[in-house]
């Protein structure tokens, strides 16, 4: 795999601010980052964006270690995996275009609901339903994010970042684990995510000056909006293209 010089840049300036958005508002490095390397080159999703998705969730991970005193997303774990090792037999069974469209409604249903203030109630049985879409959309287009940010609250911003951080990481290592078995990802996708690191590094730069300086309150009101901007650009780009 190949990527030219004018792709590669705009890939990396992608990466960066998906980078800084994680580390702001817990999630986003995949709902930002998926549909804008989409449009660069579709050859970046999943995986190279995968491997990027877990190494920038161990970082914000250990950054916001201290939010781990409480584990909130167990029962969204359990619900993600056998979800994230199905979806790749759907992947494969959808149009690509038809996928990125299903994929991206999904993702603005949710994050409009959000906003809007409909609440769903976390409890067992939410957290398990939003793990078992967030699963399958690890796997089919590395965007495990919106169902659990529209379900997952946590008033301590720190616990917020870093729960569903280490969830992420536990969807991104089973989707990996799904191409590797399938043999869909090869060293060419280690080779672009290596070009691509540079980004995660100058995003969790810029993150460590001014994340602490973002309010509270904005936090999950901004995850939900990435979400709903991610997803009409998916859409669009799956109607355009």
């Amino acid at each position: 795999m190949t990527v030219d010089a004018g792709s590669l840049v705009l890939a990396l300036a992608a990466v960066l601010v998906s980078t800084f958005v994680q580390f702001a508002t817990g999630s986003g490095f995949g709902v930002l980052g998926g549909p804008l390397l989409l449009l660069i080159d579709p050859r970046l999703v999943p995986g190279p964006l995968l491997l990027l998705t877990l190494v920038v969730m161990l970082a914000v991970v250990w950054t916001e270690r201290r939010g781990l005193r409480h584990l909130d997303l167990g029962w969204a774990a359990v619900g993600a995996v056998p979800a994230a090792v199905g979806a790749l037999w759907l992947a494969r069974l959808m149009d690509q275009r038809v996928t990125e469209v299903v994929v991206g409604l999904v993702i603005a249903a949710g994050a409009v609901a959000g906003l809007a203030g409909w609440r769903v109630p976390q409890g067992r049985t939410t957290l398990i339903g939003a793990g078992v879409l967030g699963g399958a959309l690890s796997t089919i287009a590395a965007t495990p994010g919106p169902p659990v940010v529209v379900v997952y609250r946590a008033e301590e911003l720190a616990r917020y970042r870093a729960n569903l951080s280490l969830f992420f990481v536990a969807t991104t290592v089973v989707s990996l684990g799904v191409y590797v078995a399938s043999g869909d990802l090869g060293q060419q996708d280690l080779v672009v995510a290596g070009w691509l690191a540079p980004g995660v590094a100058l995003g969790w730069a810029v993150a460590r000056l001014l994340v602490r300086r973002v309010p509270p309150g904005v936090v999950r009101p901004a995850a939900l909006a990435l979400c709903v901007v991610s997803a009409g650009s998916l859409v669009a780009s799956a109607v355009v293209g």
